[in-house]
């Protein structure tokens, strides 16, 4: 039964067309506060990027209570389960259940893992990632695991290196993730090595706000190239001038093979 309801949520998350997924990230809130550009009034950022039609977003529990109704049955929905603060930034703890986000109308969850801590930190993230796993596999639900090498054994200037994050990858993929977002390497060729590593399907997370859009839109291809099945973006959507133009011009990117020259000087 799991096996059927899994597939009949992924079914409203991945384009059926195209095989793949244009997620807005939006659960930057609780880890950042309310200080970052466009997450201070996010019913009206939602709003905005709804209108470039994203496949899904993902939300904090508290957030798909307060201001998801709204967009219910328009976009996929993906509820996060676990957090971190800027006061304790290398781990993420569960913050909701399985069963709360099947309340909620969650077509799929998400959780983060923190890879590179010390032993104690890192053995308590591997238990978490494990219980998500087995509760997703009982209610039926793809899970989608945020894999990063960022914990705190491993320097910042690590943090985008190929090997480093092909291990990340690859160790959610054996936790038993159905989906791993990870960090853009920097080129197509090393990432492609992440993808190629990686046996469950790979999305690039957004990172960082980068200072074009033209460079942005051009990581956004290079993944696709490299084999990711699409992209998540926080940061460079809900913080750009015109959330609905850069939402339209990665969908562009993403599903209609769009070259990014072209979708930033279409739409932006």
């Amino acid at each position: 039964m799991s096996a059927v309801a899994k597939k009949h949520r992924l079914g409203r998350l991945i384009n059926r067309k195209t095989g793949r997924i244009f997620i807005a990230a939006l659960d930057h809130g609780l880890q950042h506060g309310p200080h970052l550009k466009g997450i201070g009034k996010l019913k009206r950022t939602l709003g905005k990027i709804m209108e470039g039609e994203p496949d899904a977003v993902i939300l904090n529990p508290g957030n798909v209570k307060s201001l998801f109704s709204d967009f219910a049955g328009n976009v996929g929905l993906i509820v996060k389960l676990t957090a971190f603060t800027p006061f304790n930034p290398h781990f993420d703890a569960p913050i909701g259940s399985v069963e709360e986000a099947v309340k909620l109308g969650a077509d799929a969850v998400s959780v983060g893992f923190l890879f590179g801590n010390r032993s104690d930190v890192q053995v308590n993230l591997l238990n978490n990632t494990g219980f998500f796993v087995e509760a997703c596999l009982e209610w039926g639900l793809p899970l989608f695991v945020h894999a990063y090498p960022r914990g705190e054994e491993i320097p910042k200037e690590e943090w985008y290196n190929a090997d480093r994050v092909a291990y990340a990858a690859r160790a959610a993929a054996e936790l038993g993730a159905d989906y791993v977002k990870t960090s853009y390497t920097g080129d197509l060729e090393s990432f492609r090595k992440v993808v190629e590593t990686c046996p469950v399907p790979v999305i690039q997370a957004g990172g960082p706000k980068v200072e074009s859009d033209l460079k942005f839109l051009r990581m956004v291809e290079n993944a696709i190239k490299a084999g990711a099945i699409g992209v998540a973006v926080g940061r460079n959507l809900f913080s750009h001038e015109r959330p609905d133009a850069m939402a339209k011009a990665i969908r562009m990117v993403v599903h209609e093979n769009v070259p990014a020259e072209e979708a930033a000087k279409t739409v932006l």
